[in-house]
């Protein structure tokens, strides 16, 4: 594990709430596949239930979830790429759902459709205005619900800003969302939620800008022309509407005093209003399956009536101290509502997206699914036989698994964050980050910590040539640390003043090959101890190396080390053909250090290899990827030499990473490497 590659994971972004994907079956010998995907989701904003068995969900996270047994197992599926959010979802059917999602490369919300129940989904495109390339004071729409009355017809509802304010807006599809229609609402202000119950008729629930003022919003030609009737004034709002037919309509909301519903039964001319609960709360999701039996939530509550709002019944949920955001109800019997929890016996942590589940009336509810809070990167990895763990960066949790990566389970670690790892053994696995150490002897199922001598400094490698020895370095303290009963405790020497310290491996107990930048000329360089670690020696390496990342050593002679070369250098490809662009390079020996050959990887500019591993004498893998400034960033490639560095094969890896932090290969044929996508740490196999 190199120092870069523990930078280039540290500037992620951090997302919650994982499961794994299982290994996918058939995979071609010889080729990279994900193994697992431990996405997250903190809190669920978004669902929709078109049968009892089918769901579509998804919140703040990269990630969209959907069940098709009614909520007991949930998968993740990726979105577009750059959104980030999930914020409402439309279902009219168990296959066709439109979405209103928040989209990062564009920073205002987008539409999103599935037309195979969530597995896959494509961005639609707004009207002109809408979109977020506008310039001057007109600024992007920020949609908040969205409904469809038939696989056709659907109507999104928001806002969008300029002088005068929040300015509300609708636009409306008849065409599956292949074009959208921009429909302007009346007044300032902002729109909550939106009902339609029929091709032509929508409701929905406003706020206007100024003294507060609840009111509805009604059209009855598609949203050609809208109405507005003020409901509640003072300190007051309306977040949720549910239609049942053009005639009877709910609304939930809050007054200066209590939780309240509000009904119409005659098109809304006229509205009576009941009190749910005597508490100022908002009801933020509200469903009504007949015109008489409705299901209302509010942060900690449920709330049901069975004659069309006179009466309400309150039922406590069990999400501890979390927040339920929305209830959907596909049957009479089963509703389900999703959230975050807080506070639950199975949730220590807090603060996971959860799923409940009612299939009794809602007499009662039950935790349906418990999203527990997962892994934002991988920034670590190591492998024996087939036994790997890999760990977080952000959090102090690991990852094992025991048969070459098919399944994966969780383990707390003792500290903060997983560093570097080294595993001389299945069941022996030392890590280490900053001036902190764990060890495990069973194989991460439980890990002992300790602290590394004082003045260690920002440890950010770790090699272990056996169970009892391992050699770690300090980036900035000019120290070596060295452990002989299999990390218990440490003794600290002084290892070469270097500028940067990048990577090192310890083929023996006593030998280990380390490289860095040489203070005194500014360049690349190589190190090498026989004595265990107790004196250091410098050696030469080949001139035009922009940088080397990475170095693996499979015997005490042969070392491999990878990176990029200079673009000051011009290098020659081979058939006459030169560049002085940067390119994939390796640098070999065979003496121990004494002479060191270089070998360009590609012809590819701006190409760099930032890890290696040799599992043998004669093969070694290494990963890299495009230079950031280049056209196209976020491409990673695999390389590969199975004739001892004289010839290296290039290979694709799996799309959709966005960083490879860590590479381990148990064997010749067996790697793993780790990473993140978008929506949460990854891990990929080479069989």
């Amino acid at each position: 594990m190199t120092l870069a590659t523990l930078a280039l994971a540290g500037t992620l972004g951090l997302f919650s709430q994982p499961s794994a994907l299982a290994a996918p079956k058939g995979a071609a010998a010889g080729s990279w596949k994900q193994v697992a995907w431990f996405w997250g989701i903190g809190t669920v904003e978004a669902l929709a239930c078109p049968s009892t068995s089918v769901c579509v969900a998804g919140g703040n996270a990269a990630v969209g979830l959907r069940t098709t047994d009614g909520g007991k197992r949930w998968a993740g599926e990726m979105l577009p790429y750059g959104v980030t959010e999930l914020v409402a979802i439309a279902c009219p059917t168990t296959s066709v759902c439109e979405a209103v999602a928040r989209d990062s490369t564009v920073a205002n919300e987008v539409l999103l459709r599935t037309t195979d129940g969530g597995k896959s989904w494509v961005v639609e495109k707004l009207p002109r205005g809408l979109q977020g390339d506008q310039s001057g004071s007109v600024t992007a729409a920020q949609f908040t619900s969205i409904a469809c009355s038939s696989q056709s017809v659907c109507v999104a509802v928001g806002t969008y800003g300029d002088s005068a304010g929040e300015v509300p807006v609708a636009v409306r599809t008849t065409d599956g969302g292949a074009r959208w229609v921009r429909k302007h609402l009346p007044g300032n202000g902002t729109v909550n939620a939106v009902s339609c119950p029929s091709r032509s008729t929508c409701e929905a629930v406003f706020r206007a800008n100024g003294p507060g003022q609840a009111e509805v919003l009604r059209t009855t030609n598609g949203g050609a022309n809208w109405s507005r009737k003020i409901l509640l004034t003072g300190n007051v709002g309306l977040l949720a509407v549910s239609c049942t037919s053009n005639l009877t309509c709910m609304v939930g909301g809050y007054n200066s005093s209590a939780t309240v519903a509000l009904r119409t039964t005659n098109g809304g001319r006229s509205w009576t209003t009941e009190t749910l609960q005597n508490d100022y709360e908002d009801i933020d999701s509200l469903v009504c399956r007949s015109s008489l039996v409705c299901e209302a939530t509010s942060t900690s509550a449920a709330f049901r009536t069975t004659d069309g709002g006179k009466k309400w019944a309150s039922t406590t949920l069990p999400n501890g101290d979390g927040e339920i955001e929305v209830v959907a109800c596909p049957s009479t019997t089963t509703c389900v509502a999703a959230g975050n929890s807080d506070g639950l016996p199975s949730d220590p942590s807090g603060g996971t997206g959860v799923v409940l589940r009612s299939t009794n009336y809602v007499s009662k509810w039950a935790v349906g699914e418990l999203l527990p809070v997962g892994l934002a990167s991988l920034n670590a990895v190591a492998c024996r036989s087939s036994a790997c763990q890999a760990g977080d960066n952000g959090y102090a949790t690991a990852v094992r698994t025991t048969n070459s990566g098919a399944s994966w389970t969780y383990e707390a670690l003792p500290g903060y964050y997983f560093g570097a790892i080294a595993c001389p053994s299945s069941s022996t696995c030392v890590l280490v980050n900053d001036e902190y150490t764990a060890r495990t002897t069973n194989g991460g199922r439980s890990w002992v910590g300790a602290t590394l001598p004082t003045g260690a400094g920002d440890v950010g490698a770790i090699a272990c040539p056996s169970t009892s020895v391992c050699e770690a370095v300090g980036q900035d303290s000019g120290l070596a640390l060295r452990t002989t009963n299999g990390g218990r405790t440490w003794v600290s020497r002084s290892f070469p003043k270097i500028g940067s310290f990048y990577d090192f491996s310890c083929p023996s107990t006593s030998v280990c090959e380390a490289i860095g930048e040489n203070t005194r000329t500014g360049y690349e360089t190589a190190l090498r101890t026989t004595n265990g670690g107790r004196s250091w020696a410098f050696q030469n390496i080949p001139d035009g190396l922009g940088g080397i990342s990475a170095i693996a050593c499979p015997s005490t002679s042969l070392c491999e080390a990878v990176g990029e070369t200079s673009g000051s250098t011009v290098i020659t490809l081979g058939a006459g053909a030169s560049s002085n662009n940067p390119v994939a390079v390796a640098i070999r020996t065979t003496d121990g250090g004494k002479r060191w050959t270089i070998k360009t990887l590609s012809s590819t500019p701006n190409e760099s290899v930032y890890t290696v591993v040799c599992p043998t004498k004669s093969t070694c893998e290494a990963i890299g990827e495009i230079s950031e400034e280049a056209p196209t960033p976020y491409r990673f490639f695999a390389f590969r030499t199975t004739d001892g560095g004289t010839s290296w094969r290039s290979r694709s890896l799996p799309s959709g990473m966005t960083a490879i932090s860590a590479l381990a290969c148990a064997s010749a044929s067996n790697c793993e490497a780790v990473g993140y996508r978008q929506g949460g740490a990854a891990i990929l196999r080479f069989h």
